[in-house]
């Protein structure tokens, strides 16, 4: 996005600082939720599914999980990838 004429990547350093902290916690706290919670509920499901194959419900609850799992794996991934590109580039510039 365009802000005052520059892109939000444009404008020195301490934006991309900030915007690389912001990501990093979200990328904790995703973590975080995945490992806790959704993780553990999702193996007990996954028991609870293998113990009684005609559970539907149990079905239906870890496949809403899993789709959501996979969802934020894939969040995770991607702001990761930013972060190493901020890093990138801050590199790139103190060669310079």
């Amino acid at each position: 996005k365009s802000v005052g004429g520059k892109t939000i990547l444009e404008g020195g350093g301490k934006r991309r600082r900030f915007l690389e902290g912001i990501f990093l916690m979200v990328i904790l706290g995703i973590g975080i939720y995945l490992g806790s919670f959704l993780t553990p509920q999702m193996d007990q499901l996954r028991q609870m599914k293998n113990q009684d194959p005609n559970n539907q419900k149990a079905v239906v609850e870890f496949n809403t999980d899993h789709k959501l799992s996979e969802w934020l794996y894939s969040v995770n991934l991607l702001l990761g990838l930013v972060v190493l590109y901020f890093n990138a580039m801050d590199m790139a510039k103190r060669q310079k």
